[in-house]
């Protein structure tokens, strides 16, 4: 069996991870309920789980060109999907409503690291000519991740533990961490450049 070449190992190793955070995302939307009943929660404030991550994911977003310059794309991209993996694993411990949302919002941090930098790592490994064919691949990859998220998510509550909805991500994300390690190039960092606190 032919062995895909470096660069489209790249985008699977990116597609792994935002993979698993997008999926993440839309398969705790089916178990809203369920965390309601557990915590004894309203409606309002389960709903920040799902918002909590769109607010840390919104904020973050602004940072990932800064960092990826000062510290390298690879380095901003895998520390972020660690983040997620570390995360997620505590999520499946949390003892209330407060401390799924704060997990939550760490998740949404580390997507905020990962998803600008996902397209940054394959168009530097594609020349102009075949990055419409990766990002392509790469978008209807990712389109089904929401697709599925529901179901699955409705298959965990259902048959499952909601605890399985953070457990689920850390087989894909530990393996798109390791695939990162090696497949992802290293980028030079640059020192000298500032944070421009009031652009931010």
């Amino acid at each position: 069996m032919k062995v895909p070449s470096r660069k489209w190992m790249v985008v699977v190793t990116v597609l792994l991870g935002t993979f698993t955070v997008i999926l993440n995302n839309s398969s705790l939307n089916p178990a809203i309920p369920q965390f309601m009943n557990i915590f004894q929660a309203d409606a309002v404030s389960a709903s920040w789980i799902i918002t909590i991550f769109m607010l840390s994911t919104g904020m973050t977003l602004p940072l990932t060109g800064y960092l990826s310059n000062r510290f390298g794309k690879k380095q901003v991209y895998l520390t972020g999907l660690g983040m997620f993996v570390v995360a997620s694993f505590l999520g499946s411990f949390a003892w209330s409503l407060s401390s799924v949302i704060f997990f939550r919002a760490l998740q949404g941090i580390a997507g905020g690291l990962m998803m600008p930098l996902s397209m940054a790592l394959i168009f530097d490994e594609f020349p102009k000519n075949e990055r419409g064919l990766a990002t392509g691949i790469w978008g209807i990859a990712s389109m089904m991740a929401p697709t599925i998220g529901p179901t699955i998510g409705g298959a965990v509550i259902e048959f499952g533990s909601w605890h399985w909805l953070f457990l689920m991500n850390i087989p894909t994300g530990l393996l798109g961490f390791l695939l990162g390690l090696k497949f992802l190039s290293a980028t030079k960092s640059d020192a000298s450049i500032r944070f421009d606190t009031v652009g931010f």
